[in-house]
């Protein structure tokens, strides 16, 4: 038991002797009676008086009796509710002469929560004997620290059994001291949450209840208890200092003087701070920066990572870090991209847990990267996105344009070099424009730069690499340089060579074994650059392709694969795929050919270095034969492209009403798509397969409704049922009996049923209509059906027919106007009866 509560035991037990032992007279009550026992020779209580504040008086009669054999007499009352109003006053006394002592009293009975809030405040207290005094009345918290509960009597009327009082303020178990002098525990409010705010490095919890610094809290996350030096708090919030980098479900619970909150279940989500761009027509690797972009690793059987660009989903998704997320946009053909819209939300959810904050993506934003650049030899080369191509992009320096014969820009868009002219010696300032955009600008120093040997550091060991240093201030002509690998933060001091000046200086430099392209900082004093170094590339001498039958087979390649250490960043790029290869060595390297994959170039990518392109011709290239429209419903329908050699990583998508549908890969020889696209209006949709080698525009021509039958009904009106089929879900429904009625309160019940409230028919049409049936027209929007199906009652029809149906009719219809909506309404009594059951112990 937690000493809290064993302590609050022990005082409430004290307590009780000293109430019920004082001068040997112990007291009895409960909700409906009151009795004293005295011991023999002592006065018997025979009256109580209550004298009020206007000086009336009331009185409770005693009943005085001794058992026998016993050394006491029993002197009892019953009391009814009456009683329980009028049992105060500003002077209390027994037999008609003498104060009674406050012992004598009877302890306070509580029927109605006692929960007030941690502010403390005005509550009402609801029970029995509550308080005997008028003036001056107030109870006693006498644990965990002395403080008064004042008691607020109103001046015209007063009431002991519903009591206002005003609590101080307080936290979790506390003790009372009757004004009898009896204990009673009860407690404040549990800490209540209603909110939780995640930042990068707090939660910050809000709520009730929480109570103030002065009481110490235990706080657990995932059942963690978090120190109280990492928490700060107040009576509405408590800010945890906490760091959570993956996207991860979580429970919090808060315990405050053993007052406990309910487990609250929050997440961590991932958080969006900037994306790149890709050219539309080419499609790319997408980057997002951001927090918690993983899953958490204790969650082994649970990643799974989606992200969307509007409707557009993003392919081949990777958490390469918590910070950082890659996935590739299939390029889309003009057709599609004519109608994708500009501000594409993106949505990233991890294991079903989205990001809540908004980022936009845009395809085509020409953007320089101002923190990633080199400048090896004065060849400045920039990274960015959308950068065009070497024919038509132009490049401004200090805000002219500038002619560069050199200028070389990569496939993907995203890298852009030339060599600076000389006649710019310090800083500069770069835009490019592309496709009519305009970058941003950014500027680079270019008085301090270095020229690299034609050396590439090897992947199998320390390799020596001369640096040129330019420009270098006579401040620093005695001193060496550094260069920084940044990304391993290897910081390696050069070896002077002989050199003719000076200013400009040739430098070795002992260049680890290593993998991929490293981006390095040469610092010589206070001068600095950027360059980066790339270890050797990969080779492939040749492919060839061994037993292939149309299905399956072996492709194997020699050439130079670099250290076998970092295999484990080796890929094969082949027919859209990034291959592993299960079999790898420094001079070979194999893989399975399945039927999926196709005739193409072949790279080998160590450490996102790529070997030259490798030609490699296979007989199974893609083809399309046929697409095919099939089951279509009133929501829509599957579209299916045929052909032969498809595989899973063929791109091919649909593009209807402003929406982009990825095909789902079902064989070698179809691909399907279902599109979930409501009716009724027919559209026009764009297929695009294979990266836009065959592209191609389709209807969707949605079913007509039916109707096959009718409810029954009259002429005087009322609700009438159509059963048939494809009815489409719409607000704009019309349903017209004989070309005169129009149904009202139309509601689509489902694709087979629909209901409407037909009005009765006009008086001088009835005649005619009893005789055959009528044309009952139902209309969707652009779609509709005819047909003479409706038919008013049988019954009707027979009494239309004899001698005084018209009486009949007139009478009928007199009679349904008259009674109007004649239903009674129910209502229903439910009668609560509240008996507080309280148990005193002795």
């Amino acid at each position: 038991m937690n000493k809290k509560i064993k302590l609050i035991a022990f005082l409430f037990l004290i307590s009780f002797f000293k109430v019920f032992c004082k001068d040997n007279i112990i007291v009895f009550s409960n909700e409906t009676y009151l009795s004293y026992q005295i011991p023999l020779g002592s006065d018997n209580i025979t009256s109580i008086s209550f004298e009020h504040f206007d000086f009336s008086q009331f009185q409770l009669n005693l009943e005085c009796s001794n058992s026998k054999n016993s050394n006491s007499t029993t002197c009892f009352t019953t009391i009814n509710d009456e009683d329980k109003k009028q049992m105060y006053g500003d002077t209390i006394s027994y037999n008609h002469e003498k104060d009674i002592d406050r012992s004598m009293l009877p302890t306070p009975i509580v029927s109605s929560p006692l929960r007030p809030p941690t502010k403390g405040g005005e509550l009402v207290i609801k029970g029995t004997y509550l308080t005997f005094f008028k003036k001056s009345s107030y109870y006693q918290i006498v644990y965990p620290k002395l403080q008064y509960i004042d008691i607020k009597n109103p001046k015209l009327s007063f009431d002991p059994t519903n009591v206002n009082v005003e609590f101080p303020p307080g936290c979790g178990y506390q003790l009372i001291k009757w004004e009898n002098g009896k204990l009673y525990n009860f407690s404040y409010e549990n800490p209540s949450i209603s909110n939780i705010k995640i930042t990068s490095s707090n939660i910050i919890v809000n709520g009730s209840n929480l109570c103030d610094k002065s009481y110490p809290s235990n706080i657990t996350i995932n059942g963690n208890l978090i120190q109280s030096s990492n928490y700060e708090k107040d009576e509405d919030s408590i800010i945890i200092n906490y760091i959570e980098k993956h996207s991860t479900k979580s429970k919090i619970i808060i315990e405050t003087s053993n007052c406990t909150s309910t487990e609250t279940n929050f997440e961590f989500k991932p958080e969006l701070l900037t994306i790149n761009s890709v050219p539309i027509n080419k499609g790319g690797l997408i980057l997002i920066d951001g927090i918690r972009l993983s899953s958490n690793p204790t969650n082994n059987n649970q990643n799974n990572i989606t992200i969307k660009l509007g409707n557009l989903t993003c392919l081949n998704v990777i958490s390469i870090s918590n910070e950082l997320i890659s996935c590739s946009l299939i390029p889309l053909n003009k057709s599609v991209s004519n109608k994708i819209k500009s501000d594409l939300q993106v949505s990233v959810s991890i294991n079903e847990i989205k990001n809540e904050n908004i980022l936009m993506y845009n395809y085509n934003i020409v953007r320089l990267n101002p923190k990633k650049y080199s400048l090896p030899n004065r060849v400045l080369q920039l990274n960015g996105d959308c950068l065009g191509n070497s024919n038509d992009t132009k490049v401004y320096l200090n805000g002219n344009e500038v002619i560069l014969k050199d200028l070389e820009i990569n496939y993907n868009e995203t890298i852009l070099s030339f060599k600076i002219p000389d006649e710019y010696q310090s800083k500069l300032n770069v835009s490019v424009k592309s496709n009519n955009v305009m970058s941003n600008e950014i500027q680079i120093d270019i008085s301090f730069y270095v020229s690299l040997s034609n050396i590439s550091p090897s992947t199998y060991e320390n390799t020596n690499i001369i640096l040129t240093l330019y420009n270098i201030k006579p401040e620093n002509y005695n001193k060496l340089p550094t260069l920084i690998i940044n990304e391993d933060q290897i910081s390696i001091t050069g070896v002077s060579l002989n050199s003719t000046s000076q200013e400009v200086h040739s430098y070795s430099f002992l260049i680890p074994v290593g993998c991929g392209i490293k981006e390095i900082t040469i610092k010589i004093g206070s001068q600095s650059c950027l360059s980066s170094i790339s270890y050797i590339e990969p080779i492939i001498s040749n492919c060839k392709v061994s037993g292939y039958d149309g299905k399956s087979g072996e492709i194997i390649c020699v050439g130079n694969f670099g250290n076998k250490n970092y295999f484990n960043q080796s890929y094969v790029l082949f027919s859209n795929n990034k291959i592993s290869p299960p079999l790898i060595n420094s001079t070979t390297l194999s893989f399975p050919l399945i039927s999926e994959y196709h005739g193409d170039e072949l790279i080998f990518e160590m450490c996102e270095i790529q070997s030259k392109l490798f030609k490699l011709k296979i007989n199974n290239s893609p083809s399309l034969k046929r697409i095919y429209v099939s089951f279509i419903r009133t929501n829509g329908c599957l579209f299916y492209i045929f052909g032969e050699f498809f595989n899973s990583n063929i791109n091919s998508s649909v593009f209807c009403n402003d929406t982009l549908y990825q095909g789902i890969f079902e064989n070698t020889t179809s691909i399907s798509f279902d599109l979930q696209i409501p009716g009724p209006n027919d559209i026009i949709c764009n297929y695009s397969f294979n990266n836009g080698m065959n592209y191609s525009d389709f209807k969707i021509e949605y079913p007509k409704p039916i109707v096959e039958n009718i409810s029954t009904i009259y002429s005087s009106g009322g609700d009438l049922t159509i059963y048939g089929n494809n009815f489409y879900n719409i607000s704009n429904i019309t349903i017209e009996v004989n070309s005169q009625l129009q149904c009202n309160n139309i509601e689509f019940i489902n694709l087979t049923t629909i209901t409407c409230n037909l009005p009765s028919i006009n008086e001088t049409i009835q005649s005619s209509i009893f005789s055959k049936k009528l044309l009952l027209k139902i209309t969707f929007e652009s779609k509709s059906w005819s047909g003479y199906i409706f038919q008013y009652s049988k019954d009707e029809i027979q009494n239309n027919n004899s001698k005084n149906s018209s009486d009949k009719k007139y009478n009928i219809n007199k009679q349904n106007k008259g009674n109007g909506s004649s239903l009674s309404k129910i209502t229903k009594l439910i009668i609560g009866i509240l008996i507080p059951a309280c148990i005193i112990l002795f």
